[in-house]
């Protein structure tokens, strides 16, 4: 034992300064980042784009995997294709689904293990009916005929459809679920066709919703009038109400255009001999010339609408909006934004002769807005059939909303209760005790109703509509309805289940003029409110300074979000360069300044008026209180907010959109558009720093020392690197390894000789 000891003594002994010199040389330096160790793909793997852009997963149109529960589901799903796609035959459905049949308490035959069926259709050509009678994952390919490939849709998009049928099992327990997975793949072999230019289609192909984000570029000439400008916004408005504000939209000078002409679609917005260079570039159906467009129908005042593929990217198009004369372009603009294009005998061309303003906005509900004086107690009443909706019917289990909108006049409200007669009908399969419907006026729940066999033909019920819930301007009735039937094994499908809102059902609301001031508190988390209470833009004007692109692009962006806030029609509002004589304008005018301060004499010109004291010539505000003024770095970037009355008209708001620097500029437009950053804008001023949003209600108090401590720029941090230095080897290390290999073989040599002496004296004794 002790020898095994000494050994193993040894052997540590040896191997402690070999270690020591081992995690000397392991010492990193400093080095390249190695090159990656990842082999490129076969080339047999690659395919092509033209390949691979026809094969399509679930995943591209819906977020989740569907699921459909028996006895009787379906799943609707909206594919759309990109303007460009022309499908061709050889189209099929590969389809990856999970199914499970269970819960049967009788014996199980086939035909008891027989769950159900599934029909799947693709705009409405079914494309097979497939039997579900074995639980598990499932594959199969289901060809798509060239029949199927016609849609109705008038966005040109598709459905595909799932329905579930297990209706078989409904006097048992049996249950058959089915789960559609995502890695179910469309195979669609397609043609590239032009896009489509016919102007009665717009704002399709600016807006498609398809495989790829709808990238739009608003572009003015570099030295736009202040018609081009207005103009431009007023086609940004357009484009943000007509798509929901949901294309990315920016707006640049044409000397900018290379940098998005091979990505976007452009829409050109100027006079002909302003843009006549990018102009002659296109086939246009009216080509340009030195004094206008070449066609005798254009007159010098006309506006003019032209629509062709783009010269720089096939799969894109330009649509253009001009005019030979700056009251031309303003034209072509609003009856853009105004919808329903009346071409020429060419599909892409439209001259606009002349464009009547509407002085009122108008809306389905004109009726509440022109009865004359309003008198206390005098009831306005008016059906759902004024208002321009027809008896709504839904079909199906489970819930529906049915949603109607009305607008009260300004300067109104109610002198009394209002009430709501409502005439309705409903399926006599529906169970009672669980069916029924909830009614909201602005998010306010008014009343119950339940259903019951009387209601079932022509039910009736009047309801009353408390005073508050009715506000000046957009109101919306919600009806929210659960049907649920008697039984699960009520098809669907077959219309058994529905729910009726008659168009004779009569709003009544007794209005008198406002006694009291009810308007949105001034919040930055209202400025969208405040500037479209009217429900129009029609009083909002905005002012940029001339030549300044990154003011006009925020400008754009606020207004095309704005619009997206009032009712369908022609966007009109007034936009004025800094350097115009500006309070006959303004008067009764919300207004919208977007800018750097310096710019925007008339900032400084207000003073201590504005919510941020900004001196003339300086982007950067005076910060502090009575006692304690801070000095800014004059480059500092920050993005300033501000909200205040009008001083012209305190029924009116002024918002400012300002900024240091065109950096920080557009971060004070991002912090209003963007969700996150707009929740944080509790006040009157924000300071905004990047994602930072710092707040103060100025209306409160006079003191921004709190905003200037944070815009004050925090120290930068350097990180500092210490370059590494090779390690020297100390010596020890040398001599701690020879004097152990000595010390071990001194031990081994002992050992055996010891080893050697007890052998011979077990010899002599034997």
């Amino acid at each position: 034992m002790w020898l095994r000891r000494i050994l193993l003594g040894m052997l540590l002994l040896a191997l402690v300064p070999a270690a020591a010199l081992h995690a000397q040389r392991a010492q990193p330096t400093p080095t390249a980042a190695a090159a990656s160790d990842e082999l490129p793909a076969s080339a047999d793997d690659e395919l092509t784009a033209a390949e691979t852009d026809q094969f399509l997963n679930l995943g591209d149109f819906v977020d989740n995997e569907q699921s459909l529960y028996g006895p009787y589901d379906a799943r609707y799903i909206t594919v759309r294709l990109p303007a460009t796609w022309q499908l061709e035959p050889g189209a099929e459905l590969r389809l990856d689904y999970k199914t499970f049949i269970g819960g049967s308490t009788t014996t199980v035959t086939d035909a008891v293990g027989l769950g159900g069926f599934m029909d799947v259709r693709f705009n409405n050509v079914s494309l097979g009916q497939i039997v579900l009678d074995e639980s598990g994952e499932h594959s199969l390919t289901l060809p798509i005929s060239t029949t199927a490939f016609k849609t109705d849709n008038p966005d040109g998009s598709h459905v595909l459809s799932f329905s579930l049928d297990a209706g078989l099992h409904c006097n048992d327990a049996a249950q058959t679920n089915v789960v559609l997975r995502n890695t179910t793949v469309l195979v669609l072999p397609h043609s590239i066709v032009p896009p489509p230019t016919d102007l009665e289609n717009l704002p399709l192909p600016l807006y498609q919703k398809s495989l790829e984000d709808d990238l739009v570029t608003v572009v003015v000439p570099d030295a736009a009038s202040v018609a081009e400008v207005r103009a431009a916004l007023i086609v940004s408005a357009a484009l943000g109400q007509q798509t929901f504000n949901q294309v990315t939209l920016q707006l640049l000078p044409v000397s900018k255009l290379a940098s998005v002409e091979d990505t976007d679609h452009i829409v050109l917005v100027g006079r002909a001999q302003s843009l006549g260079a990018v102009l002659k570039q296109m086939d246009l159906p009216a080509a340009p010339t030195a004094s206008g467009f070449a066609s005798p129908l254009i007159q010098p005042d006309d506006g003019v609408l032209q629509m062709v593929q783009s010269p720089w990217n096939a799969d894109r198009v330009v649509l253009v909006v001009s005019g030979s004369s700056d009251a031309g372009v303003i034209k072509a603009s609003q009856a853009l934004s105004n919808g329903h294009i009346n071409p020429t005998d060419a599909p892409n061309l439209a001259v606009v002769a002349d464009v009547n303003v509407p002085s009122t906005i108008v809306t389905d509900t004109a009726a509440l807005a022109t009865t004359g004086v309003i008198t206390p107690g005098n009831p306005i009443t008016v059906r759902l059939s004024n208002l321009g909706y027809d008896t709504r019917t839904a079909f199906g289990i489970g819930a529906h909303y049915l949603d109607y909108q009305f607008v009260v006049p300004n300067g109104t409200e109610l002198s009394d209760e209002g009430t709501l007669e409502l005439h309705f009908a409903h399926s006599n399969l529906l169970d009672f005790d669980v069916s029924g419907m909830l009614v909201k006026i602005n998010d306010h729940p008014i009343s119950s109703v339940r259903f019951d066999e009387n209601s079932s033909q022509r039910g009736s019920v009047q309801l009353r509509i408390p005073k508050n819930t009715i506000q000046p301007g957009p109101n919306t009735l919600l009806i929210s309805a659960d049907l649920v039937p008697q039984t699960p094994c009520i098809d669907p499908n077959l219309a058994g289940v529905w729910m009726a809102i008659q168009n004779d059902s009569l709003l009544s609301l007794p209005l008198q003029p406002k006694r009291d001031d009810t308007r949105p508190a001034m919040n930055l988390l209202n400025y969208q409110r405040l500037l479209t209470e009217e429900r129009s833009l029609s009083n909002l004007a905005i002012i940029v300074p001339p030549a300044a692109p990154t003011a006009w692009q925020v400008a754009a962006k606020l207004v095309a979000d704005l619009a997206n806030q009032v009712p369908a029609g022609m966007q009109d509002f007034a936009v004025l360069f800094s350097d115009q004589a500006l309070t006959e304008t303004l008067a009764l005018s919300n207004i919208m300044l977007v800018g750097q301060p310096a710019k925007l004499p008339w900032v400084a010109e207000q003073g201590p008026q504005f919510p941020l004291v900004f001196p003339p010539d300086s982007n950067l505000p005076t910060l502090g209180n009575e006692r304690v003024l801070y000095r800014l770095p004059a480059d500092l970037s920050r993005g300033y907010l501000t909200l205040a009355r009008s001083p012209y008209d305190p029924g009116h708001v002024v918002l400012g959109v300002l900024g240091s620097t065109t950096e920080g500029l557009d971060w004070a437009g991002r912090a209003l558009l963007l969700g996150r950053l707009r929740s944080q804008l509790d006040g009157t001023v924000a300071i905004v720093n990047d994602e930072r949003v710092s707040v103060e209600d100025t209306a409160l108090s006079s003191d921004t020392s709190i905003l200037a401590e944070n815009a004050i720029p925090e120290a930068e941090v350097t990180e500092t690197y210490l370059q590494t230095q090779p390690v020297e080897k100390p010596k020890w290390v040398l001599y701690v390894i020879a004097v152990s290999m000595v010390l071990m073989w001194l031990i081994l040599a002992f050992v055996g000789v010891r080893a050697l002496r007890r052998r011979r004296q077990r010899l002599q004794h034997e």
